[in-house]
Protein backbone atom coordinates (compact mmCIF):
# COMPACT_ATOMS: atom_id res chain seq x y z
CA UNK A 1 0.00 0.00 0.00
CA UNK A 2 1.72 3.49 -0.62
CA UNK A 3 0.05 6.66 0.43
CA UNK A 4 0.80 9.96 -1.82
CA UNK A 5 0.40 12.92 0.15
CA UNK A 6 0.50 16.20 -0.72
CA UNK A 7 -0.01 19.82 1.46
CA UNK A 8 0.06 23.24 0.97
CA UNK A 9 -0.38 23.86 -2.42
CA UNK A 10 -1.57 27.99 -2.23
CA UNK A 11 -2.62 28.14 -5.62
CA UNK A 12 0.80 27.43 -7.25
CA UNK A 13 -0.77 25.44 -10.64
CA UNK A 14 2.77 24.39 -11.63
CA UNK A 15 3.89 22.83 -9.05
CA UNK A 16 0.42 20.89 -7.96
CA UNK A 17 0.43 19.70 -12.06
CA UNK A 18 4.14 18.89 -11.80
CA UNK A 19 3.77 16.69 -8.39
CA UNK A 20 0.43 14.75 -9.73
CA UNK A 21 2.56 13.89 -13.01
CA UNK A 22 5.23 12.36 -10.91
CA UNK A 23 3.24 10.18 -9.22
CA UNK A 24 0.81 9.11 -11.61
CA UNK A 25 4.25 7.67 -12.99
CA UNK A 26 5.35 6.35 -9.95
CA UNK A 27 2.18 4.76 -8.89
CA UNK A 28 0.35 5.02 -5.45
CA UNK A 29 -2.68 3.18 -4.43
CA UNK A 30 -4.16 6.38 -2.60
CA UNK A 31 -3.90 10.58 -2.65
CA UNK A 32 -4.53 12.58 0.14
CA UNK A 33 -4.25 16.38 -0.04
CA UNK A 34 -3.83 17.78 3.25
CA UNK A 35 -5.31 21.20 2.78
CA UNK A 36 -4.50 25.07 2.11
CA UNK A 37 -5.11 24.85 -1.88
CA UNK A 38 -5.74 28.42 -2.40
CA UNK A 39 -3.89 32.13 -1.42
CA UNK A 40 -0.76 33.48 -2.35
CA UNK A 41 -0.84 32.12 -5.80
CA UNK A 42 -2.80 33.11 -8.92
CA UNK A 43 -3.66 29.97 -10.57
CA UNK A 44 -6.39 29.76 -8.46
CA UNK A 45 -9.50 27.87 -10.82
CA UNK A 46 -6.60 25.76 -12.44
CA UNK A 47 -6.14 24.44 -8.93
CA UNK A 48 -9.52 23.79 -8.42
CA UNK A 49 -9.99 21.86 -11.79
CA UNK A 50 -7.05 19.50 -10.90
CA UNK A 51 -8.41 18.55 -7.51
CA UNK A 52 -11.93 18.86 -8.28
CA UNK A 53 -11.17 15.70 -11.02
CA UNK A 54 -9.12 13.98 -8.60
CA UNK A 55 -11.68 13.72 -6.05
CA UNK A 56 -13.57 11.71 -8.70
CA UNK A 57 -11.12 9.05 -7.83
CA UNK A 58 -12.66 6.96 -4.60
CA UNK A 59 -8.86 6.99 -2.85
CA UNK A 60 -8.56 10.65 -3.42
CA UNK A 61 -9.30 12.42 -0.22
CA UNK A 62 -8.58 16.56 0.64
CA UNK A 63 -8.48 17.44 4.18
CA UNK A 64 -9.45 20.91 5.04
CA UNK A 65 -6.74 23.31 5.81
CA UNK A 66 -7.13 26.91 7.47
CA UNK A 67 -7.11 28.65 4.73
CA UNK A 68 -9.91 26.75 3.45
CA UNK A 69 -11.67 27.28 6.06
CA UNK A 70 -11.34 30.93 5.88
CA UNK A 71 -12.54 30.61 2.11
CA UNK A 72 -15.62 28.46 3.03
CA UNK A 73 -16.19 31.02 6.16
CA UNK A 74 -16.31 34.28 3.02
CA UNK A 75 -18.18 32.25 0.86
CA UNK A 76 -20.85 31.62 3.05
CA UNK A 77 -21.27 35.04 4.85
CA UNK A 78 -19.80 34.11 8.20
CA UNK A 79 -17.66 36.40 10.51
CA UNK A 80 -14.03 35.28 10.14
CA UNK A 81 -12.24 36.42 12.79
CA UNK A 82 -8.86 34.92 10.77
CA UNK A 83 -9.31 37.39 8.37
CA UNK A 84 -9.12 40.19 10.91
CA UNK A 85 -5.65 38.88 12.33
CA UNK A 86 -4.28 38.90 8.70
CA UNK A 87 -1.66 41.64 7.65
CA UNK A 88 -2.73 44.00 5.15
CA UNK A 89 -0.77 42.21 1.75
CA UNK A 90 -2.68 38.69 2.85
CA UNK A 91 -5.89 40.36 3.22
CA UNK A 92 -5.51 41.62 -0.60
CA UNK A 93 -4.37 37.96 -1.83
CA UNK A 94 -7.69 36.59 -0.08
CA UNK A 95 -9.98 39.54 -1.56
CA UNK A 96 -8.10 38.85 -4.58
CA UNK A 97 -8.97 34.93 -4.58
CA UNK A 98 -12.41 35.46 -3.73
CA UNK A 99 -13.10 38.23 -6.43
CA UNK A 100 -11.37 35.32 -9.19
CA UNK A 101 -12.61 32.13 -8.02
CA UNK A 102 -15.26 30.00 -9.28
CA UNK A 103 -17.59 29.81 -6.26
CA UNK A 104 -20.01 26.88 -7.49
CA UNK A 105 -16.31 24.56 -8.68
CA UNK A 106 -15.33 25.52 -4.94
CA UNK A 107 -18.23 24.66 -3.42
CA UNK A 108 -18.06 20.67 -4.89
CA UNK A 109 -14.66 20.10 -3.58
CA UNK A 110 -15.78 17.78 -0.33
CA UNK A 111 -13.08 19.12 1.97
CA UNK A 112 -12.62 16.30 5.40
CA UNK A 113 -11.46 17.50 8.49
CA UNK A 114 -9.47 14.54 8.84
CA UNK A 115 -8.21 11.39 7.66
CA UNK A 116 -7.45 8.16 9.11
CA UNK A 117 -6.15 5.02 7.37
CA UNK A 118 -5.22 1.77 9.83
CA UNK A 119 -2.90 3.62 12.83
CA UNK A 120 -2.34 7.24 10.96
CA UNK A 121 -3.83 10.01 11.48
CA UNK A 122 -3.87 12.84 8.50
CA UNK A 123 -4.36 16.60 9.38
CA UNK A 124 -3.47 19.64 7.85
CA UNK A 125 -2.26 21.27 11.13
CA UNK A 126 -1.83 18.80 14.31
CA UNK A 127 -3.91 16.32 15.90
CA UNK A 128 -5.49 18.73 18.40
CA UNK A 129 -9.02 19.52 17.83
CA UNK A 130 -11.23 20.79 15.05
CA UNK A 131 -10.12 23.92 13.70
CA UNK A 132 -7.17 24.12 15.34
CA UNK A 133 -4.63 25.76 13.58
CA UNK A 134 -1.75 25.46 16.00
CA UNK A 135 1.81 24.99 14.33
CA UNK A 136 3.87 22.08 15.71
CA UNK A 137 6.64 24.25 15.23
CA UNK A 138 8.60 23.62 18.38
CA UNK A 139 9.46 20.35 20.92
CA UNK A 140 7.04 21.21 23.21
CA UNK A 141 3.94 21.25 20.64
CA UNK A 142 5.00 17.83 19.15
CA UNK A 143 5.74 15.82 22.40
CA UNK A 144 1.93 17.22 23.06
CA UNK A 145 1.08 16.28 19.63
CA UNK A 146 2.66 12.61 20.43
CA UNK A 147 0.98 11.93 23.46
CA UNK A 148 -2.64 12.54 21.99
CA UNK A 149 -1.42 10.24 18.98
CA UNK A 150 -0.18 7.92 21.25
CA UNK A 151 -3.15 8.13 23.43
CA UNK A 152 -5.60 7.52 20.96
CA UNK A 153 -3.74 4.64 19.23
CA UNK A 154 -1.99 5.97 16.17
CA UNK A 155 1.57 4.90 15.30
CA UNK A 156 1.63 7.94 13.24
CA UNK A 157 0.67 11.48 12.47
CA UNK A 158 1.31 13.41 9.15
CA UNK A 159 0.20 17.27 8.72
CA UNK A 160 1.41 20.23 6.39
CA UNK A 161 1.05 23.73 7.69
CA UNK A 162 4.74 24.93 8.38
CA UNK A 163 5.81 24.42 4.74
CA UNK A 164 8.65 22.99 6.66
CA UNK A 165 9.35 18.75 6.07
CA UNK A 166 9.73 17.10 9.69
CA UNK A 167 10.32 13.48 10.73
CA UNK A 168 10.37 13.35 14.58
CA UNK A 169 10.40 10.18 16.56
CA UNK A 170 8.50 9.88 20.63
CA UNK A 171 9.68 7.09 22.29
CA UNK A 172 8.20 5.01 25.03
CA UNK A 173 10.36 7.05 27.53
CA UNK A 174 8.87 10.05 26.51
CA UNK A 175 11.93 11.20 24.02
CA UNK A 176 11.28 13.34 21.30
CA UNK A 177 13.97 12.82 18.67
CA UNK A 178 14.09 14.90 15.56
CA UNK A 179 15.38 13.12 12.71
CA UNK A 180 17.45 14.73 9.80
CA UNK A 181 16.53 11.33 7.47
CA UNK A 182 14.14 11.97 4.49
CA UNK A 183 13.22 8.82 3.74
CA UNK A 184 13.64 6.44 6.84
CA UNK A 185 11.55 3.01 8.33
CA UNK A 186 9.22 4.13 10.72
CA UNK A 187 9.82 1.92 14.35
CA UNK A 188 6.62 0.65 15.59
CA UNK A 189 7.32 0.99 19.18
CA UNK A 190 7.61 4.65 18.49
CA UNK A 191 5.34 7.69 17.79
CA UNK A 192 6.01 9.40 14.85
CA UNK A 193 5.16 12.77 13.69
CA UNK A 194 5.76 14.27 9.58
CA UNK A 195 5.40 17.23 7.77
CA UNK A 196 5.32 16.59 3.95
CA UNK A 197 6.36 20.02 3.59
CA UNK A 198 4.96 22.40 0.77
CA UNK A 199 4.51 21.96 -2.95
CA UNK A 200 3.52 25.53 -3.76
CA UNK A 201 5.24 27.42 -1.12
CA UNK A 202 7.86 25.77 0.69
CA UNK A 203 10.00 27.85 3.50
CA UNK A 204 12.56 25.10 4.77
CA UNK A 205 15.84 26.83 4.91
CA UNK A 206 17.71 23.56 4.43
CA UNK A 207 15.95 22.05 1.20
CA UNK A 208 13.80 24.84 -0.37
CA UNK A 209 12.57 22.75 -2.91
CA UNK A 210 9.04 21.50 -3.60
CA UNK A 211 8.11 18.63 -1.96
CA UNK A 212 5.19 15.77 -1.24
CA UNK A 213 5.74 12.32 0.91
CA UNK A 214 5.21 8.38 0.44
CA UNK A 215 3.96 6.61 2.95
CA UNK A 216 4.35 2.63 2.31
CA UNK A 217 2.36 0.07 4.26
CA UNK A 218 4.06 -3.26 4.52
CA UNK A 219 0.80 -5.68 4.99
CA UNK A 220 3.19 -8.52 5.81
CA UNK A 221 5.04 -7.33 7.91
CA UNK A 222 4.42 -9.45 10.08
CA UNK A 223 6.56 -12.14 8.25
CA UNK A 224 9.41 -9.11 8.43
CA UNK A 225 11.78 -9.85 11.26
CA UNK A 226 12.59 -6.30 11.81
CA UNK A 227 8.98 -6.03 11.85
CA UNK A 228 8.93 -2.60 10.11
CA UNK A 229 4.95 -1.56 9.27
CA UNK A 230 6.19 1.54 7.27
CA UNK A 231 8.46 3.70 6.05
CA UNK A 232 8.33 6.76 3.97
CA UNK A 233 10.17 8.98 1.55
CA UNK A 234 10.16 12.34 0.84
CA UNK A 235 10.17 13.62 -2.67
CA UNK A 236 11.54 16.79 -3.71
CA UNK A 237 11.09 18.58 -7.13
CA UNK A 238 11.28 20.66 -9.46
CA UNK A 239 8.29 22.72 -11.61
CA UNK A 240 8.06 26.07 -14.14
CA UNK A 241 8.86 28.59 -11.62
CA UNK A 242 9.02 30.66 -13.44
CA UNK A 243 5.93 30.39 -15.49
CA UNK A 244 4.40 30.45 -11.65
CA UNK A 245 5.97 33.56 -10.71
CA UNK A 246 4.92 35.44 -14.44
CA UNK A 247 1.21 34.06 -13.33
CA UNK A 248 1.73 36.43 -10.04
CA UNK A 249 3.63 39.22 -12.05
CA UNK A 250 0.84 39.87 -14.24
CA UNK A 251 -1.93 39.55 -12.19
CA UNK A 252 -4.01 42.80 -10.84
CA UNK A 253 -2.29 42.29 -7.37
CA UNK A 254 -0.28 45.29 -6.31
CA UNK A 255 3.37 45.39 -6.84
CA UNK A 256 3.96 45.43 -2.89
CA UNK A 257 2.23 42.71 -2.81
CA UNK A 258 3.95 40.93 -5.37
CA UNK A 259 7.07 41.41 -4.03
CA UNK A 260 6.12 40.08 -0.84
CA UNK A 261 5.23 36.92 -2.47
CA UNK A 262 8.61 37.04 -4.79
CA UNK A 263 10.39 36.97 -1.20
CA UNK A 264 9.49 33.11 -1.30
CA UNK A 265 10.74 31.92 -3.81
Amino acid sequence: MRIAVLSDIHANFYALQSAIKIIDKEGCDTMIFLGDILTYGACINQVIDILGNRLKNKNTFLVKGNHDQLYEDIIRNKNSTYYKTLPTWIKEIVNFTVEKMNKSDWKKLNFLDYYIYNDVYFSHANPFAKNDWTYLNNSEKLIKASKILKKNNFHIGIFGHTHRILNSSFSKKKILKKNTLFSSNLAIDMTHILNAGSIGQPRSKYNPKSSFLYLNFDENYKKNLKKIMYNFEIKFFEYPLISHLKTIKESLLSQGTKDKLFSFY
